[in-house]
């Protein structure tokens, strides 16, 4: 089995986000980008860090230097093909390329030690490389105690994972978090419109990333290879896309299918996403499929889950522009 990826806890991401580590990190793009992706301390912002530990008179400073001096036998030996794990256990380099001198302030930042601080900075930088990077063929973002992910594949698929950050044992991070997900192959439509359904029992089917969707998308959609050129004005819909409005996502609502075995869900103000489960409390053609609750989406994820798609939307933009003009002129006439 391979290495699960720890994630910081919800506590240790507001102590993390108060303190602006995203806008620090990203200053230190280049230096993370040579150490995780080229796997070297030895060139860089890496090299330039360990050189001062290594220089450095100040006593302070032993706890960091055997630690990064740690890491850099474990990448000389030359067997580290992933280095992640390794950066986890030996996170101070890293945290110190990162913060500087700040990393000896831990105190100031809620943090009970120096490693406490160094772990979670290098895990939060592990976590949010995509924000540091820009990644283009991701979209993600935190509410609260869970972060959520949509994912665009080089073959045009789409993935939702949702990840739990909650704890309740005070731990700085979680080495095993609860991780939930879907996906869909090809067809990104019924997802976008499970979104814009939800938008509609929610009452905010009229707000400006709906109502004037484009001026939202086109900014974001600068680097999509499926397409990134929104097109002016849509056609009418096409006839699969037609059929998928005539479904719904209430309990009285003809089912609309995410992919085979999963199923958009209104419910308590939330948008849910359902799987076949034969413990299901939720139940379909009168008792013969039941479904169970897997993943939640709640009204400040709303905007996030348009983005996504406006950024991400895979194999024809035009079918995402007749979704949304569509939507926007049915809603027009209500």
């Amino acid at each position: 089995m391979g290495w699960e990826r720890p994630v910081c806890t919800e506590r240790t991401y507001d102590l993390l986000d108060k303190a602006n580590i995203l806008s620090i990190a990203q200053n230190s793009r280049d230096g993370l980008k040579t150490l995780f992706l080229y796997r070297t301390v030895w060139e860089g912002a890496p090299k330039q860090t360990l050189e001062e530990l290594k220089s450095s008179k100040d006593a302070t400073l032993s706890e960091d230097l055997k630690d990064a001096l740690d890491l850099e036998q474990k990448l000389d030996s030359g067997t580290i093909f992933d280095i992640n794990p390794v950066v986890f256990e030996h996170p101070f380099l890293v945290a110190r390329m990162v913060l500087g001198k700040e990393l000896d302030n831990f105190g100031n930042y809620g943090f009970n030690s120096k490693k406490d601080f160094a772990t979670a900075v290098a895990t939060y930088c592990m976590e949010e490389k995509d924000h540091i990077d820009k990644d283009i063929k991701r979209y993600c973002w935190r509410n609260k105690n869970f972060r959520n992910f949509v994912d665009l594949s080089t073959h045009g698929d789409l993935h939702v994972s949702q990840t739990d950050l909650s704890d309740t044992t005070g731990k700085i991070v979680l080495t095993d978090p609860t991780r939930e997900g879907f996906g869909i192959k090809q067809d990104w439509s019924p997802f976008l419109v499970s979104v814009l359904k939800y938008s509609q029992l929610i009452g905010k089917q009229e707000i400006p990333e709906i109502k004037n969707w484009r001026e939202t998308a086109v900014p974001i959609r600068t680097s999509n290879f499926w397409g990134s050129k929104i097109p002016d004005r849509s056609d009418d819909l096409a006839f699969g896309l037609e059929g998928m409005f005539d479904r719904g996502i209430g309990p009285s609502d003809a089912p609309l299918f995410i992919n085979d075995n999963t199923i958009s869900y209104f419910r308590d103000g939330n948008l849910e996403f359902l799987r076949e489960h034969k413990e299901g409390d939720i139940e379909l053609y009168q008792g013969r499929l039941k479904m169970k609750k897997f993943m939640t989406f709640t009204p400040d994820d709303l905007t996030h889950l348009l983005k996504a798609n406006y950024k991400l939307y895979a194999r024809s933009v035009s079918d995402m522009a007749q979704i949304m003009d569509h939507f926007n002129e049915v809603a027009k006439k209500k």
